[in-house]
């Protein structure tokens, strides 16, 4: 019956011979069923005929030295590209059929890593508003993934990473800052889009070296991933958010044995708090599952879609891991409360 439906096709005898024996492989079978399951999902028709019209282009059907990848979604960043101002995302998912990151140390100069990754094309959709922007689907390995996860520091070195080699790979001049909506994938299949990479090593595949540290080359701009004492502030991207009205206060542990003579020792003006508490009105925002809250060692970001957006940096190095919020209905109130380290 599959000879017969081939023979319909009108193919030539080539490509009828090739295809005759792809549909022979199992793995082959295996990644065309799932294809076709991608492909019947709502706005996947015209992506199809477009990919299905490169590879008739190309006169080619060979896997031959490749993978099919069908990548699985991760997480979402935002950006904006500088010259037409459109919103531009960029899907990090993962897989396991890209070579995992590496790392190694050069002495004095922090952590290099590694990592290899695919890049989908451009694609376009439109935003919650309705205004069109544009979509990426960036893919590396699934360890990068959890490491990003797990890691803060990572994740934003990951993120800046895409961002770079979105620009690199496609022309496009995109703002370095952005913001991780509440999103594991932008597009409106809601699924990762189907890649083909080489059968290679790392050495042979896509990928970017990048370095991790809390110094930087010189003449070379520190990553957001470097220590967070020197990433810049978030600037507004074409939106609606606001800078919200916010205080810091700066708590210590009352030693009573310092005043019980008359020579008390008040706390030094240089002296390091106990806990340095962040508040942030939101008179706009009615629950906290509304805001998006990132503490790190030496920074806080704070994101309300349309509403509010803040980035500050704290007095002191802080232990983001042990950090707490919490929100005050009443007061519309952000109260971010973080031990110093």
């Amino acid at each position: 019956m599959a000879e017969q439906v081939l023979r319909e096709m009108n193919l030539s005898s080539d490509e009828f011979s090739r295809l005759k024996t792809c549909m022979k492989d199992p793995k082959f079978m295996e990644l065309l069923s799932e294809y076709a399951k991608e492909i019947s999902q709502p706005g996947s028709k015209e992506e199809a005929e477009a990919y299905l019209k490169m590879a008739e282009e190309r006169s080619s059907f060979s896997m031959e030295g490749k993978d099919l990848i069908i990548p699985v979604a991760g997480y979402c960043l935002k950006t904006k590209n500088k010259k037409n101002n459109k919103k531009v995302f960029i899907n990090i998912c993962h897989t396991t059929n890209i070579d995992k990151p590496t790392s190694f140390t050069h002495s004095g100069k922090g952590e290099q890593w590694s990592i290899p990754y695919s890049l989908g094309p451009a694609r376009n959709d439109v935003d919650k508003a309705g205004g069109e922007c544009e979509v990426y689907d960036f893919v590396v390995n699934e360890e990068a993934h959890e490491r990003a996860m797990k890691n803060n520091r990572f994740k934003r070195f990951l993120s800046e990473t895409a961002i770079e080699n979105v620009q690199k790979q496609r022309g496009v001049e995109l703002s370095e800052e952005f913001i991780l909506p509440k999103l594991k994938y932008k597009g409106q299949s809601g699924n990762p889009k189907m890649q083909t990479v080489r059968k290679a090593s790392a050495s042979e595949q896509a990928n970017t070296e990048k370095e991790v540290s809390s110094k930087s080359r010189a003449g070379e701009k520190p990553s957001s991933a470097s220590s967070s004492d020197s990433v810049p502030d978030v600037k507004e991207l074409a939106s609606k958010e606001v800078k919200p009205s916010f205080e810091f206060i700066y708590r210590d542990d009352l030693d009573l044995g310092k005043f019980w003579t008359d020579k008390a020792v008040l706390p030094n003006g240089n002296q390091k708090p106990k806990m340095i508490v962040l508040r942030v009105d939101l008179p706009e925002v009615q629950t906290s599952s509304e805001v998006e809250l990132d503490v790190m060692k030496s920074d806080v970001s704070l994101y309300v879609p349309e509403k509010y957006k803040l980035k500050v940096q704290t007095a002191h190095p802080v232990d983001f891991k042990n950090a707490r919020a919490q929100f005050d209905k009443n007061k519309r109130r952000l109260e971010v409360v973080m031990p110093t380290c």
